[in-house]
């Protein structure tokens, strides 16, 4: 590692006061002696700083010169969570995924769980409907897809009926992402 001379004698109380001493100190100058710290008053009995011709030149501590820190071991202490292999797609949430499939899937948008329909008093045009369930309760499982009431009507099981009712069950691609999104907390964005 090195440091710097002039840093060393940075640190000294009462030694240099501005950048003005310090172009003075790099040009191996005596600061005029208005350009001096001021009198601090008793106790304080530092006389003027002579300079004089300063070896600027690094001083070497003994340890290697590694170079620049490595980018990637600065960073792995931060809260910066890591990118998702570009062969992973990330997680699904809420505003990405699920509201646009019950959108596609016409739960919602004309269908039977929009504002106006409100079937079995749920609507699935927003999150906060979702949160909110509908007449049978919770619809999420509490972050258990086996639980879910909304699984078990995408998939018609524990004997009911099939979403969406009166069409074509919704693929299993779907339904496996419904159920991701419910196991990683369902997440809104």
């Amino acid at each position: 590692m090195r440091l710097p001379l002039l840093l060393a004698a940075l640190s000294l109380p009462g030694c240099i006061q501005d950048a003005g001493l310090l172009d003075a100190a790099a040009d191996g100058h005596t600061p005029p002696a208005d350009a001096r710290p001021p009198d601090r008053g008793p106790g304080h009995d530092v006389g003027p700083l002579d300079l004089g011709p300063l070896d600027l030149g690094p001083l070497d501590l003994g340890a290697p010169d590694l170079g620049p820190p490595d980018l990637g071991e600065v960073m792995h202490d931060r809260d910066v969570p890591p990118a998702p292999p570009p062969d992973m797609a990330p997680p699904p949430t809420w505003d990405s995924d699920i509201g646009p499939l019950f959108r596609r899937a016409t739960c919602t948008e004309g269908g039977c769980h929009d504002m106006r329909g409100l079937s079995a008093g749920l609507s699935l045009t927003s999150y906060a409907g979702f949160l909110a369930g509908g007449q049978s309760g919770i619809i999420h499982g509490n972050g258990d897809p086996t639980r879910a009431l909304l699984i078990d009507r995408l998939r018609g099981r524990n004997g009911l009926a099939t979403m969406p009712l009166g069409r074509m069950p919704r693929p299993e691609a779907e339904i496996a992402l419904v159920e991701a999104w419910i196991a990683q907390g369902f997440p809104e964005f």
